[in-house]
């Protein structure tokens, strides 16, 4: 992985979807570059950025695509490293990624379901 520091505005992100493990773990949405956490602050060319939820729910990404998303019901974060994000959910793994595509726009590839 490298850190990255612009992505095209007309090139749809692609990442990758993890779905949900029962009784393991949250469901993950990752994309092949970093844009670490600097300061609090993620960079501007962060695909969610933004900062963390002053509302004490330890929720990384405040951007309007982030919050669209979250009003759909789900807790996500995205991790401080910029590297993608965790999504907590009880959905089918499809329902996701339909959400995950009309919030953000991003090309999504299941690799877990």
């Amino acid at each position: 992985m490298k850190d990255s520091t612009s992505i095209s505005p007309t090139t749809a992100l692609e990442v990758e979807y993890f779905h949900t493990l029962p009784g393991v773990g949250p469901a993950n949405v990752m994309w092949r570059d970093r844009w670490p956490m600097r300061g609090g602050t993620f960079p501007q060319a962060h695909p969610v950025g933004g900062t963390s939820l002053r509302d004490g729910s330890m929720q990384f990404g405040t951007s309007d695509q982030m919050a669209a998303f979250r009003a759909k019901g789900y807790w996500a974060s995205c991790f401080p490293e910029g590297d993608g994000m965790i999504v907590q959910t009880d959905r089918a793994a499809g329902s996701v990624v339909d959400d995950l595509k009309e919030c953000f726009g991003w090309r999504v590839k299941i690799k877990r379901a």
